[in-house]
């Protein structure tokens, strides 16, 4: 296996609609990964024949599991994650979408950052108004100011897609566990993760618009925007029991007001 090998996960529940878009993204790369792996999420839709498909054509590509249950997102990956063998990984989320030199790029950057532990992108948002047709980008997104050391401005300026992200096997285990992502939250997790590696400095930034976000109107974090609410708490309360209590009434005020702004748009397009 070489250093510059990678695999792909996709976490998918009921995603017949998006999958095999998902999957050509992945074998249009310029440089093709080790391996990809689909972590089926007990789908009662056809993601297992779809997936199964694609097994059947390219045998030592793909790698396919199947839960027995539901398990939240996070769980999820977990069980995911522990299927990773090669040097780098990343996530794609299964409606989003990828330039074709993306993860090429990233290993790239990561062959001359060789103790950084994630790759973050620059990225568009897009909204699908029906399947594969689009609008105009709703906004580009550049993320080079996550680079600053200041925390308030970090978690201020926190818009990390997740699709847009590569990491380094190795030293991502080492420093958050083998199940790093947390279990108990369903919108923070990814900033839950984030924020530790800001804060032993770990994260480096392909300065290119190398994925989209793709919104619409099933998006998980969509729906469950609420959940801000609590999970910023679940986060804030390891800050107080460390008795920091500015960053944790900082995280307290930052994603309660998120909240607040996106239920005022809310109600606004109620209105119109």
């Amino acid at each position: 296996m070489t250093t510059k090998e990678y695999s792909v996960i996709i976490n998918v529940r009921n995603g017949e609609k998006f999958l095999e878009r998902a999957i050509s993204q992945i074998l249009s790369q310029s440089q093709l990964p080790h391996k990809i792996i689909i972590y089926n999420n007990f789908s009662s839709d056809h993601t297992y024949q779809i997936a199964n498909k694609y097994i059947d054509r390219y045998k030592n590509l793909f790698i396919l599991q199947t839960s027995t249950e539901y398990l939240s997102l996070y769980r999820a990956r977990n069980y995911a994650l522990q299927l990773v063998r090669t040097p780098f990984f990343c996530f794609l989320d299964v409606d989003d979408l990828w330039i074709e030199n993306k993860c090429k790029q990233q290993l790239d950057l990561f062959g001359t950052n060789e103790n950084a532990i994630a790759c973050i992108t620059n990225y568009s948002i897009i909204f699908e108004k029906s399947f594969n047709i689009f609008s105009s980008t709703i906004r580009d997104i550049n993320v080079t100011q996550l680079i600053d050391e200041n925390f308030y401005k970090f978690v201020f300026n926190y818009n990390i897609h997740f699709s847009s992200v590569m990491f380094n096997t190795i030293p991502f285990k080492k420093l958050l566990g083998n199940s790093p992502f947390n279990s108990k939250l369903t919108i923070l997790g990814d900033f839950e993760i984030f924020l530790a590696l800001f804060q032993k400095n770990k994260i480096i930034i392909l300065n290119s618009n190398a994925s989209k976000y793709v919104h619409h109107s099933n998006n998980t974090g969509y729906k469950e925007y609420y959940r801000l609410t609590f999970e910023s708490l679940y986060i804030a309360v390891k800050f107080f029991k460390r008795f920091d209590i500015l960053k944790a009434l900082y995280i307290l005020f930052i994603f309660n007001y998120k909240y607040f702004i996106h239920i005022i748009a809310k109600l606004k397009s109620y209105i119109k």
